[in-house]
């Protein structure tokens, strides 16, 4: 694909611009653009417009009306950094992020709004996960290898069915890469450097997964479904040269493993450890407090969608590789940075940004 050359518009030159108050590497990283841009930040926002907006944004809920009166009356400087950690620790937090990761995750997976008996098990997995601040690389891992009738094999199953191993990669590497790569299961990408053999080698970690058990049609409720990953002579073939595929990472490496083990937890082992998976993390995290992602769709990374801001997004993914992936952590950074807390009034040199 030809390259992308992204472009910034420089404002009129101000013969003073303000000292802005820094207090993460978050702050550090928009300022300095928005320095070299000529565009000035809005104004804090006042207490009770931050505290409406961390609420609802950390526990999906208002504040109460005793809160928010304590809060406004009291003189200490460190309030808003000391509201945090309450919301993140209470039964809403976890509520509110339980009703937010299904989503991502695929827990309903029929658009009448009926849900499987087995789903329920799913969904539960992911509330524990957030109640616990259970690290999310271990999510994701746990998730990709799943297998057996464990709650987080699931997801394997839309529409009661185990899905072709193409439509499956798509998904995971959407959800947890962050990229599309749809584009090349017929063709090499036109867009972008992904080729056919790179989107078939990855499938194939799907190739093996296979359901076994009854099928019960009389109603979505009462399906009981099973789902193992078999040793048997399934494979995957790919469509131009008709040739079984073996499974191959996006980097052209091959896993080292026995031909009995399960592919896909060396796949989750990959990539998991590989740079996409942190930037797509904390890219989609971004987009739920700021509106839209550093890249946005938040699963659309490709060339021609680069981020405007990467020293940021690189910023943040080192930071939540070096904090274990603690979601949690990653939050509470983005909250507290004052970049979160400016006011949503415009100022003259940001008003038609």
């Amino acid at each position: 694909p030809a390259p992308a050359a992204p472009l910034g518009v420089v404002g009129p030159p101000l013969s003073h611009y303000p000292q802005v108050p820094r207090t993460n590497f978050i702050d550090e990283a928009v300022f300095t653009k928005l320095k070299r841009l000529h565009i000035v930040p809005s104004d804090l926002a006042d207490d009770a417009e931050f505290l409406r907006r961390v609420c609802l944004d950390l526990a999906g809920t208002l504040p109460p009306p005793a809160r928010l009166r304590e809060f406004l009356a009291s003189r200490d400087p460190r309030k808003r950094e000391k509201v945090v950690d309450p919301l993140i620790g209470s039964p809403e937090f976890v509520d509110y992020w339980t009703f937010r990761f299904p989503d991502v995750f695929r827990v309903s997976i029929f658009a009448n709004g009926l849900t499987p008996k087995w789903s329920q098990g799913y969904w539960e997995w992911i509330r524990s996960a957030i109640e616990t601040n259970r690290p999310y690389d271990e999510i994701a891992r746990e998730r990709l290898s799943a297998q057996g009738y464990g709650p987080a094999s699931r997801h394997f199953l839309p529409y009661n069915q185990i899905g072709p191993p193409a439509d499956v990669m798509a998904e995971e590497v959407r959800v947890f890469f962050g990229r599309r790569l749809d584009c090349a299961q017929c063709h090499n990408h036109p867009y972008e450097n992904w080729t056919q053999d790179q989107f078939w080698g990855m499938s194939a970690f799907f190739g093996r997964l296979f359901k076994m058990g009854p099928v019960v049609f009389d109603h979505p409720a009462n399906m009981d479904l099973s789902s193992k990953d078999v040793d048997g002579k399934i494979e995957v073939l790919h469509p131009r040269t008709k040739a079984p595929v073996e499974p191959v990472f996006l980097d052209a490496s091959r896993p080292r493993m026995a031909p009995d083990s399960n592919p896909r937890r060396e796949l989750a082992r990959w990539m998991t450890s590989h740079p996409y998976f942190a930037e797509a993390a904390v890219n989609r995290i971004w987009s739920h407090f700021f509106g839209r992602g550093i890249v946005d769709p938040v699963d659309d990374f490709r060339s021609t969608n680069p981020p405007p801001h990467p020293e940021l997004l690189e910023a943040l993914a080192r930071d939540f590789r070096e904090h274990g992936y603690d979601l949690r952590h990653l939050m509470k950074r983005i909250v507290l940075s004052r970049t979160y807390q400016l006011s949503s009034g415009p100022n003259e040199t940001n008003r038609d940004d």
